[in-house]
């Protein structure tokens, strides 16, 4: 992969089409027998900021799968609930934990002067921290409460224990990038953490960090392509330049393509499915709930391929709030939101202009379905744009 590469050209149609059918969203939902696990694979992760999400994320894309599924494959320990991407709380499969955590050691936001600064700590402090924190946990599951008190123990600094009770968890994340850490099962209203090694049966150590990072490019750039180096950069957390030394290791593996003047890369393996990706004819409407995968990877820079530029701040708001989307055509074009009680669901739906009858139609078909996946029957409103 060099800048002088020549690109090929591709319309957004091509890439939006493309997207969908990695997204499991092109066809019908369930025509390709997903599994829960399978399809926190094929998305790079779940998001898991709200249980809620990550449960329709599937539901969303398997009429196999239902809301609990989720939750019932974290309780058999299939999934795992870590912080990964960014910092944020992802649903990642067991037995690919040794991949993600290998790429996590890769990380190093952590290591610099100014979050060091801003967490408080010296990078002595940081190092000895991480070293207590899978000793703590060995055999173990702790409270956040007990783990602060068991770290700050360790180390010989009590004081320390204020710091590591933070509600974000900063200083409980690092550990769990380098897979000394992860949630539990909980206790109570407790979240608990436990060592990720006696948490699930995996092939620790089954890879070296620089050839997961690669791996977890290529899956990636897979699921999202095309796409920059600033994109991976947003998505991981790093800086574009490391993002583009990773992108680059993969020499021919990656083939440009210019995108409406964006540039960016795909795996030569796809490159012809690109191609010939076709958008279908007539509505195609998707109800995706907040922070999916699908929107959430969307590059700011190119948003305008994907929603009215005006509209950004409706779907990517304060705090890092996703919003649900509606998408038609793989592009978003309005929002939704959804209230249960007992056998009803009520779905609002809001256009961000004039919807077509023939798209309500489309959408009300997949109110109607999520409706019946969550076990009630739809009340579908539509409120003025």
């Amino acid at each position: 992969m060099t800048g002088a590469e020549p690109a090929v050209s591709v319309t957004w149609e091509q890439v939006l089409a493309f997207r969908l059918g990695r997204h499991l969203l092109a066809g019908k939902p369930g025509d390709a027998g997903h599994t829960v696990t399978g399809v926190a694979s094929r998305l790079c992760g779940l998001h898991a900021q709200i249980a809620s999400c990550a449960e329709l994320a599937v539901t969303v894309r398997s009429d196999k799968l239902r809301p609990g599924d989720v939750a019932a494959a974290v309780t058999d320990r299939a999934l795992v609930k870590t912080w990964a991407m960014r910092g944020t709380l992802h649903l990642l499969p067991a037995a690919e934990m040794p991949l993600w955590t290998a790429a996590g050691r890769m990380r190093r936001g952590h290591l610099t002067p100014s979050w060091l600064r801003y967490q408080g700590v010296t990078r002595d402090e940081l190092d000895a921290i991480q070293a207590a924190i899978p000793e703590a946990l060995s055999g173990a599951e702790l409270t956040r409460e007990e783990l602060a008190i068991a770290v700050s123990d360790r180390i010989g600094r009590p004081e320390m224990a204020e710091r590591l009770r933070s509600g974000w968890g900063d200083l409980f994340k690092p550990s769990a990038y380098r897979g000394d850490l992860c949630f539990g099962s909980g206790r109570g209203r407790n979240v608990t953490f436990v060592n990720p090694r006696d948490w699930v049966d995996a092939e620790w150590d089954s890879i070296a960090p620089d050839a997961a990072l690669a791996e977890v490019v290529r899956r990636f750039v897979a699921a999202y392509g095309p796409v920059a180096r600033e994109d991976f950069a947003r998505w991981w957390g790093c800086q574009p330049a490391q993002a583009g030394r990773a992108m680059a290791a993969l020499g021919d593996e990656l083939t440009p393509v210019d995108v409406a003047g964006h540039r960016g890369f795909v795996r030569a393996v796809d490159l012809e499915e690109l191609m010939t990706a076709a958008l279908p004819r007539g509505p195609h409407a998707r109800l995706l709930p907040g922070f999916d995968p699908y929107v959430v990877a969307a590059c700011p820079r190119n948003h305008e391929a994907l929603l009215p530029p005006e509209r950004k701040e409706e779907i990517y708001r304060p705090q890092g709030w996703i919003s649900a989307v509606l998408l038609d055509r793989g592009r978003i074009c309005g929002v939704w939101r959804h209230e249960q009680s007992r056998a009803a669901v009520t779905l609002s739906l809001q256009g961000f202009g004039p919807v077509a009858a023939r798209t309500r139609k489309a959408f009300g078909a997949r109110a109607e379905s999520l409706a019946h996946a969550l076990g009630g029957t739809a009340r579908t409103v539509w409120a003025d744009a």
